[in-house]
């Protein structure tokens, strides 16, 4: 049974259709790759996905179950959205993966603490890296700490937008290993880096307002 169905999802733009009549059935542990020229529509069809996309129209479904103004909420709890920019934020690298389970929908995710250091780890980084200010650190370990934020609250499917954009050869792999060698998890990857063609079980282009499968890793 598909996990997520996108059906005709379009969006028009200064008289032209970003997105024409999208369809896609992403199954639960598809890694999905999404390619094509920059401006073909890529980001703003994971930000349809979320309803973030303005004039978005057509019909988006998790588990067989249509998604409307009342269950959106709801709904984007199984995602996480991870961009190409780390966010601002002024405190401690701990205060910053233990921000989103302040939230009351995620508290009762926290992992334990073994789980923390077990990402971090894989991630690069030593459990000295929790004390550090977040805003010290630069912009490739920003990132990967966002990652790690990110899988620690172990959401349905992951949404990635260029995320491995700036990180160097060694990084890109951890990365793309953490995201891809788990047969539950569920990954729909925007990326002009060739590394997660090599990993994607299915991959598509998307351009002129049409997203075509092109086959897969596996």
């Amino acid at each position: 049974m598909e996990h997520l169905q996108l059906q005709n999802i379009t969006i028009q733009k200064d008289g032209r259709n970003i997105l024409d009549n999208i369809h896609l059935k992403v199954c639960k542990g598809d890694k999905i790759l999404i390619q094509g020229p920059s401006g073909s529509g890529k980001s703003t069809l994971l930000k349809a996905i979320l309803g973030f996309a303005k004039g978005c129209t057509g019909t988006i479904l998790l588990d067989g179950q249509s998604i409307d103004a009342r269950s959106i909420k709801t709904f984007r709890n199984h995602f996480a959205y991870i961009g190409q920019k780390p966010l601002l934020f002024e405190g401690t690298v701990r205060e910053y993966l233990e921000l989103p389970f302040s939230f009351r929908h995620n508290r009762e995710k926290k992992p334990p603490k073994d789980k923390w250091l077990a990402v971090l780890t894989a991630l690069g980084f030593g459990p000295e890296i929790m004390a550090g200010t977040y805003h010290s650190l630069s912009g490739g370990e920003q990132q990967r700490i966002t990652i790690a934020q990110a899988l620690l609250l172990r959401r349905d499917i992951y949404l990635l937008d260029e995320v491995t954009s700036s990180l160097d050869q060694a990084n890109i792999f951890r990365v793309i290993d953490l995201f891809t060698t788990s047969e539950e998890q569920t990954i729909i990857a925007v990326s002009h880096n060739r590394e997660w063609a090599q990993h994607a079980t299915r991959i598509f282009t998307l351009q002129n307002g049409q997203m075509h499968e092109q086959g897969g890793a596996s």
